[in-house]
């Protein structure tokens, strides 16, 4: 902790040089991974961007899913693929007349499915031999479907192992008729990145003061909800929140420095930094600030909602929790 805290000091004193550097690389095909999508990255490959597949190379991994499996699959929302990953991410219905019931058993259903996964894996965003890392479970249905199957896991990204923030989650559904064919295939909430080439050793090692020169003097706050309701115009609550303000981040707040990977995401690029994460504690309070670990610039901090005169803020919540990426809800100004 004394060693955090006199890097922290020397940080705030420290000049922090920014650099900014650009290139590009040509799309690729990876070994059991998604279709490739343009890349380019800085030349000491501590920032990786992505960009978002076509609409026709989107619809092309639609068919080839079709084309494998048979014409009477048809995509629900066409194309039915992750813009940066290539992975089929959709829900795909399998449109043909059932024949009779074989008497589809919970062990039957969950061979139908796996071998429907395998037979996809490499457009479902892993290998075959991963998919036996999963996690099945089947739950008895009634009508067409006679059990509805889940296949859920995560599985670590290839070569980025050390870094959970990319691991693939895997979320499937597969429901399976009486007759033993599939109804439905569906990615549910999965998360599948681009394969990378992101390099992993930062440029700044985590004990240079320029890691901490722009965490300093961060100004942090929390915002507790007051319990009072209202629905702006679309209907969305609000919650009024009253500010608590903490001041700003001091040496001795600082409680760890780890490497990370932080993700920016627009509609048409994904962009991938070799960061830290600085966990960060402020009169008991629990904080995260992402900085570059090339540069030690800021890439995210704490959210702050510009309060009232009477120090309270109308915000949007779901489940209970304020929704960052809602922010202040318009038509309730702070007053």
């Amino acid at each position: 902790m004394k060693t955090i805290a006199a890097l922290a000091r020397l940080a705030s004193a420290s000049a922090v040089v920014l650099l900014v550097a650009s290139g590009c690389a040509a799309p690729r095909e990876e070994e059991g991974g998604a279709a490739s999508a343009e890349v380019s990255a800085a030349p000491a490959s501590d920032r990786q961007v992505v960009s978002a597949l076509s609409a026709s190379e989107q619809a092309a991994r639609t068919a080839e899913f079709v084309r494998r499996n048979g014409p009477q699959w048809t995509a629900l929302d066409n194309p039915s693929v992750d813009r940066f990953s290539g992975v089929v991410n959709g829900f795909f219905w399998q449109n043909s007349t059932p024949g009779p019931a074989i008497g589809v058993t919970e062990a039957k259903a969950k061979a139908i499915a796996l071998e429907l996964v395998k037979k996809n894996a490499d457009l479902l965003g892993m290998t075959a031999g991963e998919v036996d890392q999963l996690t099945l479970a089947a739950s008895p249905d009634e009508g067409s479907v006679a059990f509805v199957v889940s296949v859920k896991g995560s599985l670590p990204l290839r070569g980025y192992e050390r870094f959970p923030e990319l691991s693939r989650v895997i979320d499937l559904s597969v429901q399976v008729r009486p007759d033993g064919s599939v109804r439905l295939l569906a990615q549910l909430v999965s998360r599948v990145y681009p394969q990378l080439t992101l390099d992993t050793t930062p440029g700044l090692p985590a004990n240079d003061a320029r890691v901490l020169g722009r965490v300093l003097g961060t100004e942090l706050a929390y915002y507790e909800g007051t319990g009072e309701l209202e629905s702006d115009v679309f209907f969305v609550p609000c919650e009024k929140h009253v500010e608590h303000r903490l001041g700003a981040v001091e040496a001795g707040d600082v409680r760890r420095i780890d490497p990370t990977v932080h993700v920016k995401e627009t509609w048409t690029e994904q962009t991938f930094t070799l960061a830290y994460k600085v966990s960060v504690s402020r009169q008991g309070r629990a904080f995260e600030l992402v900085v570059d670990a090339a540069t030690g610039e800021v890439l995210e901090q704490p959210r702050r909602w510009p309060a009232g005169r009477d120090g309270t803020v109308w915000l949007y919540v779901q489940d209970g929790k304020i929704a960052d990426l809602l922010g202040v809800c318009a038509d309730r100004p702070s007053r």
